[in-house]
């Protein structure tokens, strides 16, 4: 669902290959905090956080891709 709302909306082949980028890169950057970090409630809090940055990033990426668009209509 997701790939195809960013193939669609996100500039094709581009859009699709920079959700797919962002998705590997941020489960990569939770992989090593958890292998570094031990503690499993900090780890939580942690993964939530970037959980929650990671969805505000990608939800101002398609509002301005957006804003755009229709501004220069």
């Amino acid at each position: 669902m997701i790939l195809l709302f960013s193939f669609f909306f996100l500039g094709g082949f581009s859009g699709l290959v920079f959700v797919l980028f962002k998705i590997i890169v941020f489960f990569f950057v939770v992989y090593v905090i958890m292998y570094i970090n031990y503690c499993f409630f900090v780890c939580f809090i942690v993964y939530y956080k970037l959980l929650f940055f990671f969805l505000i990033g990608c939800f101002l990426y398609i509002y301005k891709r957006f804003f755009f668009v229709f501004f220069f209509l």
